[in-house]
């Protein structure tokens, strides 16, 4: 677990460690932390490490999807994941839960 905003920590971590990160799973607000929003370009750093070191970046939607907009925290962010988690908010309260990504991820897979 990395701390939340640090640019350098998930610098290092991701050149000391890209042949073992298969993925990033993350909220992009921190709910369980007063609503802990990214620092600017914090987002677009995690894209851009996942990019670079093909690893899946994955958005936890499950507090912000729906509730931040109706495209949850990507489109509040402009960031888009490869992967995103929601869950109840997506049928009406009803216990659920939906993983949710782009088509075809075989561009991150080695």
């Amino acid at each position: 677990m990395l701390p939340w905003n640090d640019f350098e920590a998930l610098e290092r971590t991701f050149e000391k460690y890209h042949d073992e990160i298969a993925g990033v799973h993350f909220e992009a607000v921190v709910a369980n932390n007063e609503m802990l929003y990214p620092l600017p370009g914090f987002l677009e750093k995690i894209r851009e490490l996942c990019d670079k070191y093909n690893a899946i970046m994955s958005i936890d939607e499950v507090i912000t999807g729906f509730r931040v907009g109706i495209g949850g925290a990507q489109e509040m962010f402009g960031v888009t994941p490869d992967i995103c988690t929601m869950g109840k908010a997506i049928s009406n309260g009803f216990p659920v839960a939906c993983i949710a990504g782009k088509r075809n991820l075989h561009h991150v897979w080695r």
